[in-house]
């Protein structure tokens, strides 16, 4: 995945005083970006931050000022991932939670254009890797679990989903769904879309899905 510098107009460039909110996100999705590349391409320990650095199209000084280590920034850019595509998912668009469920699933797995790459370091990394003493596949799994939550909340207020644990259903939802369909992806090459691979799935998981909140989930 190529990665553009950071570029901003050459009004915006020239603008003096602090940057606005707006400003130092996108920069930070551009390093977040490059740093998926970078880990992916040399793995943690031969990626360095002077490289990442220079595919993001900014000093060393800034990337220390935003992360003390190449840990945090991992870390950083693994979540980031996450985020893209769950932080801000609009349900509103959505007919039934099934397709909402599908859509977020996919985008996750393969569609969003992180997701291969961040899938690599995972495997590559997860078990040696480890931030404030948590494996870099737990604390991204932690972290993913966690914007679920918020997803099946919104669907549970929505009624487009019966109440239940959002906790638990996040963890289902991770294991029956998103895992097995990323196994799928890696032991062989399905036919058809990635849609066609997890709507099985996610159908499953949703017609299971009363009836598991009936019985206190």
């Amino acid at each position: 995945m190529a990665v553009s510098a950071y570029a901003i107009s050459t009004s915006a460039a020239k603008r003096r005083g602090r940057p606005n909110a707006l400003d130092v996100e996108a920069k930070n999705a551009v390093i977040r970006a490059a740093a998926l590349e970078v880990f992916a391409s040399k793995g943690f320990q031969g990626a360095s931050i002077v490289e990442i650095a220079r595919l993001a199209g900014v000093t060393r000084r800034t990337l220390y000022a935003r992360y003390r280590d190449k840990r945090a920034l991992l870390l950083d850019a693994v979540k980031g991932v996450i985020d893209e595509r769950l932080q801000h998912y609009d349900l509103d668009g959505a007919a039934s939670a099934e397709e909402a469920l599908l859509e977020i699933a996919a985008d996750i797995t393969v569609r969003s254009p992180s997701a291969p790459l961040l899938t690599r370091i995972i495997i590559a990394e997860g078990g040696n890797f480890s931030h404030d003493e948590a494996p870099l596949g737990r604390a991204g799994r932690d972290h993913l679990l966690q914007q679920l939550e918020n997803v099946f909340a919104e669907l549970i207020r929505k009624d487009m989903l019966p109440p239940a644990n959002t906790t638990e259903a996040a963890v289902l939802f991770t294991d029956m769904v998103l895992a097995s369909g990323i196994m799928s992806l890696l032991t062989f090459a399905p036919d058809g879309t990635i849609e066609d691979l997890l709507a099985p799935r996610v159908a499953f998981f949703c017609a299971g899905f009363a009836g598991w909140a009936q019985r206190g989930g």
